[in-house]
């Protein structure tokens, strides 16, 4: 049964712990009351809850595919709490016409989302496909997360090709050429 509870609150900013977790053994649940200032009329308030076993925190995945075969790939999320939640996974954007979710139902924090990959002749070299997954729990909450899916090239990747095309490498380079230029040069006199 609900109690009325008065709790003196000093002037400024504060926090008061209405509902912990820990305190009930319901799944979901409704918060109504009143709250103001004494000699104001108090306000009424409504709100409904849901106990949850984690959340998706905003991120980017990235990932780098093969644009001329289909493929699955496996990528890393972050999760915040340590409890399984229920999640239908989609993909939405340019990404959706070459990716679908292949990761459905029970997620716990450390688990990867699956991936798989059909470029149907969509993709070419160095190509990007941008979207977002989309996660949507038993209760119909929603959350988003960016993906951008990049078509390997020999720019993409671990080689040598890769490092001189990244524009941060360029000032090295130069100062390279411009060594052997001048240890070049001075040997002629």
């Amino acid at each position: 049964t609900p109690t009325e509870v008065e709790i003196d609150i000093p002037a400024g900013t504060s926090d008061v712990p209405i509902l912990r977790h820990s305190d009930s053994s319901l799944q979901v649940g409704t918060l109504t009351g009143t709250i103001g200032c004494e000699g104001d009329n108090p306000v009424s308030i409504r709100s409904s809850w849901q106990k949850i076993g984690n959340r998706i925190p905003s991120q980017a995945l990235e990932s780098v595919i093969k644009w001329d075969e289909p493929s699955s790939i496996s990528l890393e999320m972050e999760y915040e709490g340590e409890g399984p939640r229920v999640y239908d996974v989609a993909i939405e954007g340019a990404a959706s016409r070459i990716a679908s979710i292949s990761t459905q139902g029970e997620l716990s924090p450390g688990d990867p989302l699956i991936v798989d990959i059909e470029p149907m002749g969509l993709m070419e070299s160095g190509m990007y496909a941008r979207g977002q997954v989309v996660f949507q729990d038993e209760f119909g909450l929603e959350q988003r997360i960016d993906i951008l899916l990049i078509a390997e090239s020999p720019f993409t990747g671990e080689g040598w090709l890769a490092w001189i095309s990244t524009p941060s490498n360029g000032l090295p380079i130069v100062c390279i050429l411009m060594a052997i230029s001048v240890v070049t040069g001075s040997r002629k006199e």
